[in-house]
């Protein structure tokens, strides 16, 4: 049995669903809030002659786990990059202390100028294309699949609805985001790999009525040996509520 593990996008406020075993706090000491806070940086990351880029970094080198809240989504470590667009962005560090203790810090940070533009790669909903909302629905109503078979735009497989599959290059790094309408408040996903395969995750979207998860290039088997990811699909499934998607791309 194969395995993806899914980065899923979480609300700024669900503080407890960062992961506190992500990485090993090697002393038994604690760390206070202001220690935390003087050990930690965010802000644009500068170019070779000390500019600043469009790109959001957060750091910090305290001794504690980890886990970034930015734009709706959650990254785990020390350290995160992503490049974003012009405007003013809210990050939230929660810092998981060696004693128990959880503290969260709060910075702001101001992108001004586009030095390296964000490109977009749609898999669905190009604006220079004229292509309606899917509306998918519930459970194996409609699978929407990212096949291994190659499929170009988009292609309505019995119920299931086939886009084409994520090449290598894509894989790892990529954040696939869906662009949903008309969500209702019970609105759910559940992303796993196959054909109702019993090792999923489920995403719910943001307030702005987006849906991210992350991917990873590799994964292990039931035998614990590395596998590809594209030897499976990678399948979204609507399970409650109801939307319409307008878009499914990534941005790098």
């Amino acid at each position: 049995m194969k395995k993806i593990f899914l980065f899923l996008a979480v609300a700024l406020g669900a503080f407890t669903a960062c992961n506190p075993t992500h990485e090993d706090i090697s002393n038994d000491g604690s760390i206070n809030t202001e220690q935390i806070q003087n050990l930690s940086r965010v802000g644009m990351k500068p170019d070779s002659l000390g500019n600043p880029t469009n790109i959001l970094q957060g750091s910090t080198s305290a001794a504690v786990n980890a886990c970034w809240l930015f734009d709706g989504d959650k990254y785990l470590g020390n350290y995160f990059e992503e490049k974003v667009g012009i405007g003013e962005y809210d990050i939230k560090l929660v810092a998981f202390n060696a004693d128990g203790k959880i503290d969260t810090l709060s910075f702001t940070t101001k992108c001004e100028k586009i030095t390296d533009p964000i490109v977009t790669t749609y898999f669905y909903g190009d604006p220079a294309k004229a292509q309606a909302a899917i509306v998918p629905k519930a459970w194996d109503g409609n699978f929407i699949r990212f096949n291994v078979n190659s499929c170009t735009g988009i292609n309505k497989a019995g119920e299931e609805i086939h886009l084409r599959a994520l090449t290598e290059k894509e894989l790892g790094a990529k954040k696939l985001v869906f662009k949903l309408a008309n969500v209702s408040k019970d609105c759910a996903f559940r992303v796993m790999t196959g054909w109702w395969n019993t090792l999923y995750e489920t995403v719910k979207p943001d307030a702005r009525g987006f849906l991210k998860f992350r991917t990873a290039p590799e994964t292990k088997d039931g035998n614990g040996n590395t596998v590809k990811f594209l030897e499976q699909d990678l399948s979204v499934m609507l399970t409650s509520g109801s939307c319409e998607i307008e878009q499914i791309y990534y941005q790098e």
